[in-house]
């Protein structure tokens, strides 16, 4: 069986501890006229940014702090996100922003991995 999806872009971070970071993401759409994509409208939507450990055990979530008309899910990290004694054996994961709109529609918009560095 075959299966079609869309590609979502994979990012990398390292998140650095003790100083606010910011994770983000955009969702555009393929306008499929050969003039490109178009960013969508995320306003009404909310973001959730989750952080998981290789084992695959969630550590960290928070909802995204800013959703924009150009489609981006931002979520700003406060510095004492990573500051407790349980973070400085946890250095790598992957990470990812999920997005669910007013209708009910859910999409994976970015992922990828991350560091924890001093």
């Amino acid at each position: 069986m075959t299966v079609v999806s869309r590609a979502v872009g994979r990012a990398d971070f390292d998140f650095q501890r003790f100083s606010d970071n910011e994770a983000a993401a955009r969702w555009r759409r393929d306008n499929f006229d050969g003039r490109g994509y178009t960013p969508v409208d995320l306003r009404a939507w909310k973001g959730t940014f989750l952080m998981r450990l290789t084992d695959g055990r969630q550590v960290y979530a928070q909802a995204c702090d800013l959703m924009t008309s150009q489609g981006w899910a931002i979520a700003k990290i406060p510095y004492t996100a990573f500051s407790g004694q349980e973070w400085w054996a946890r250095r790598t994961g992957s990470w990812r922003i999920d997005v669910a709109g007013p209708n009910g529609e859910h999409r994976l918009i970015g992922w990828g991995y991350w560091t924890l560095s001093e």
